[in-house]
């Protein structure tokens, strides 16, 4: 095992160790939602909510990381006039973490991933966009 290998060296492995557990984890019960998502047995707790706040939110938690790990800046750019939407808070901040995770593995250092939120007709709309590789048009 590695920490019976280098005892010295347990300040440098227990954070890995414990961030790895952690994305396990994650990547577990996303499985499971997704199983549940597949046999339409996913509850949504819809509530009014405020898009501008859970974008906010999620891109505050993810903004250091960006910029620490890949000198990656992360905007957010939504009008002050965004109507309540009806929404699953807890699902929308998971989708915006996905999507914002997908964009930092993509981007290049120096490059620039921006969430942004329209009214459109009926609807508001939340993009995630960034200066990464992108993907092929025939993918």
């Amino acid at each position: 095992m590695i920490l019976n290998s280098y005892p010295d060296r347990l300040d440098e492995y227990l954070p890995i160790l414990n961030d790895e557990a952690a994305r396990t984890a994650d990547l577990i019960t996303d499985l499971f939602e997704l199983a549940r998502l597949d046999a339409h047995e996913l509850e949504l707790n819809l509530a009014p909510t405020a898009l501008p706040d859970v974008m906010s939110r999620v891109a505050t938690s993810y903004k250091a990381l960006a910029w620490d790990q890949r000198r990656i800046v992360l905007d957010v750019d939504f009008p002050s006039s965004l109507p309540l939407v009806l929404a699953d808070v807890q699902r929308v901040e998971q989708v915006l973490a996905n999507l914002i995770t997908n964009a930092m593995r993509f981007t290049l250092e120096g490059g620039v991933i921006t969430i942004e939120a329209e009214k459109l007709e009926g609807v508001v709309e939340v993009r995630v966009s960034d200066t990464g590789i992108g993907i092929p048009p025939e993918d």
